[in-house]
């Protein structure tokens, strides 16, 4: 690995830190009180599959980014983001724990076959300098050996502290909160949604006008 690569790959969300703020509304900038400071957006495009050629569209989940605090995490949000095969767009939400989390990171179900994670590569926890303390956190999904995949989870409660020090959050939800209510109430069997919950789209946005040409492998030192 490059460290000059690495050092510029890292650098290069910093140099919107004082933009991000100016592309948010009223509405979407009350929800990041207290949070560090923006490095880019996501969003997420959300479809229920009613039936094999039936898709309600539902409405789009807006993410803050927080690559000031968790620039590795949120590099590899970006490129997950950025896959046309086996990322997030054409994904499910397919674990939702009424009233507490919504859990996304798989593909669809493709004809006979099992539901596949994305693709990702492990790596370690950065840190847990962020906390679960309002609705519409996005955190990795971690496993027992404090590593992460991209297997993604959605807080709905006001507060969830119980996931402190155990899982990295790297973003808040600023609009789609009502979509978000929806996903939470939609029919499970045990976790699992009964009707399929798509992202259709992923896109994600840097609020300057930097051009964000990132080295991922660089990144995550594989």
């Amino acid at each position: 690995m490059n460290p000059l690569r690495l050092l510029y790959v890292l650098a290069l969300p910093l140099l919107a830190l004082c933009t991000a703020n100016l592309a948010l509304a009223p509405e979407e900038l009350k929800h990041l009180e207290g949070d560090p400071e923006v490095t880019h957006f996501a969003q997420f495009s959300i479809g229920l599959q009613k039936s094999e050629t039936e898709l309600e569209h539902l409405g789009d989940l807006k993410f803050a980014l927080f690559g000031s605090v968790v620039p590795i995490t949120v590099a590899n949000f970006i490129t997950s983001i950025e896959q046309e095969i086996n990322g997030y767009t054409n994904s499910i939400i397919h674990r939702v724990v009424k009233g507490v989390i919504a859990q996304g990171g798989f593909l669809k179900k493709v004809a006979w076959k099992e539901y596949e994670p994305i693709a990702y590569e492990r790596f370690p926890c950065e840190n847990f300098q962020i906390l679960h303390n309002k609705p519409g956190r996005i955190s990795l999904a971690s496993t027992q050996d404090d590593t992460n995949g991209m297997s993604f989870f959605i807080s709905i409660p006001q507060s969830t502290l119980y996931f402190d020090n155990k899982y990295v959050v790297f973003g808040q939800l600023v609009l789609g909160f009502d979509v978000l209510q929806q996903i939470s109430e939609t029919p499970v069997n045990g976790e699992t949604p009964i009707g399929e919950i798509v992202i259709t789209k992923s896109v994600y946005m840097d609020p300057s006008s930097v051009p964000m040409v990132m080295d991922f492998g660089a990144v995550t030192g594989e």
